[in-house]
């Protein structure tokens, strides 16, 4: 994406409204967790939907950033970071605040929990309003072996589908 633009969904997220206006603005990304009593910062999740234009410099610190990371421990187990706390912190360094609203840092527009994120994965409470324009179903493909929750979440995943098939 840094070197030919372009645009990025994680394989557990599903389009569910054009995004044809979020794309001609430019590039962009979407918070995963808003920031709260609790967390001081919000989330931003590059798997949710990253739009990108050839060169931007911000996907050129993540490129440098990730390049940076041992891909395994010491004890030769491979390391099970992912990109969103890293991507988070680098757009805290170039201006992100911690307000739960479409913002510009750094070129890449941040927009607010609603849009690409509206279930959420503790609760399974799936909240969309007409922003929403994608949902992210959290395989949690990358987590082995597959825990509880994980199977719990599946179960009613599917059953949220089958009732909105009717």
């Amino acid at each position: 994406l840094y070197h030919h633009g372009g645009i990025y969904f994680d394989t557990d997220v599903e389009v569910i409204k054009p995004m044809d206006d979020i794309i001609a603005r430019g590039p962009f990304m979407g918070v995963e967790i808003p920031a709260n009593g609790e967390r001081t910062h919000l989330l931003v999740n590059p798997g949710l939907g990253l739009g990108a234009l050839q060169g931007l410099p911000l996907y050129k610190k993540m490129l440098e950033r990730f390049e940076q990371l041992p891909f395994y421990m010491e004890d030769g187990n491979i390391q099970s970071y992912t990109m969103i706390p890293i991507v988070s912190e680098l757009l805290r360094n170039v201006g992100l605040k911690s307000m739960n609203c479409i913002q510009q840092v750094a070129g890449i527009w941040i927009y607010p929990v609603e849009y690409f994120n509206p279930l959420d994965a503790t609760t399974g409470r799936l909240k969309v309003t007409d922003n929403t324009r994608s949902i992210h179903w959290y395989t949690a493909s990358w987590m082995s072996p597959q825990p509880m929750w994980k199977k719990k979440l599946k179960q009613w995943v599917r059953r949220v589908i089958e009732m909105m098939k009717g």
